[in-house]
């Protein structure tokens, strides 16, 4: 088969991630792919057999549209139909989604969609293929619900990642000894974007709670990430005088050694998808302590894989931690119980068969 894939921006987030990964999968597997987007250097994590193809769908390496790039984008994607006999366009976010569209009625292809996120917003004017693709039953609800797609025209399939290496007991000494972490600290993990949707400003006011009524041994809460907000997050550290127990570290930091020396990890996010970070997580066995929003209730499977808080509720968010930190047992247990859970849904070679064997027969049927 020979696919393309397609997105309006390219910079490092869950989605562009998920094209990589899905992208570089179904090349190993002796398909040809064609991935279209804004570029942002993301794409030099593409496979050398994947081939790359520039839009002007937005700023480049940013998420503001280029609304009169719109008309060379589609004159790109015709051309780039035509010249490798694509036979599936598969798109991804709602602007990407509206010119697949276009394009699909002009060339009569098969046009695929997945929908990553929750949201409310513009439901008369998003355009969907006629197959999307949700990772979760939250999405497809609200596919449902709120744009009216029936039901037949959805399909479910949860992200699937490569799992992240494991370390051995000296190499961790020696990374923690790296970040200045003393061998007995436990460590909570963090990682995202610093940025509105992550809501660092709860989780950084549950830290400061935490501090106030935690006794025990030393904890040290390492935040990877990078964004608009981080100025604003650093000011709170500052603030509520937390340097001693918080480390910001870059976005790229090495996040498979950060997740081995974790004890276990925290995201507040206010709304999400299928967390990559989750996921990398539970690949080696790490719970997760993370908001009730997206698709993330699907994964903690009623508080056996980690534990699920409100979003915006510094107080329940400390609540939590503070009963990981009393329970070592119980941390163990729910990350023995997410490693599991990833094996059995979320490997790699699952994903891209799921993938696969949807593509071959919606374009049989067609």
């Amino acid at each position: 088969m020979n696919i393309l894939l397609c997105a309006e921006d390219f910079v490092l987030n869950g989605v562009t991630r998920h094209i990589i990964d899905l992208a570089n999968g179904l090349v190993k597997h002796g398909h040809g792919v064609v991935v279209a987007a804004t570029p942002s250097g993301e794409e030099r994590r593409l496979d050398a057999a994947v081939i790359f193809v520039p839009l002007s769908l937005c700023r480049e390496s940013s998420y503001k549209k280029k609304y009169y790039g719109i008309f060379s984008s589609i004159l790109t994607l015709l051309r780039t139909i035509r010249t490798h006999q694509i036979q599936i366009l598969h798109t991804h976010k709602r602007y990407a989604d509206a010119i697949g569209r276009i394009v699909a009625r002009i060339t009569g292809i098969l046009h695929i969609s997945t929908c990553h996120n929750e949201f409310a917003t513009y439901t008369r004017y998003s355009f969907f293929g006629i197959i999307t693709i949700a990772p979760c039953e939250t999405i497809a609800w609200m596919l449902i619900e709120k744009f009216h797609r029936s039901p037949g025209s959805i399909r479910i399939i949860p992200y699937g990642i490569q799992e992240l290496e494991r370390y051995s007991s000296s190499a961790m000494s020696e990374i923690k000894c790296t970040y200045g972490i003393a061998l007995t600290d436990t460590i909570v993990l963090s990682v995202g974007h610093l940025n509105r949707q992550k809501d660092r400003q709860t989780l950084v006011g549950a830290i400061q709670l935490v501090r106030e009524a935690w006794k025990g041994k030393s904890v040290v809460f390492l935040i990877v990430g990078e964004g608009e907000d981080e100025s604003r997050v650093r000011s709170m550290i500052r603030k509520y005088h937390l340097e001693h127990m918080v480390k910001i570290l870059s976005a790229r930091s090495n996040i498979s050694a950060l997740n081995n020396i974790a004890d276990f990890c925290v995201l507040s996010s206010i709304h999400e998808t299928w967390s990559y970070v989750l996921l990398e997580a539970a690949s080696v066995g790490k719970p997760f302590i993370a908001t009730s929003v997206g698709c993330i209730p699907s994964f903690i499977a009623d508080n056996t894989t980690g534990i699920c808080v409100p979003p915006k509720n510094p107080a329940r968010l400390s609540e939590a931690i503070i009963d990981f930190l009393e329970h070592p047992e119980i941390i163990r247990q729910k990350g023995e119980c997410a490693r599991k859970r990833f094996e059995q849904y979320h490997s790699y070679d699952v994903f891209i068969a799921r993938m696969t064997e949807l593509y071959e027969k919606t374009l049989y049927e067609k």
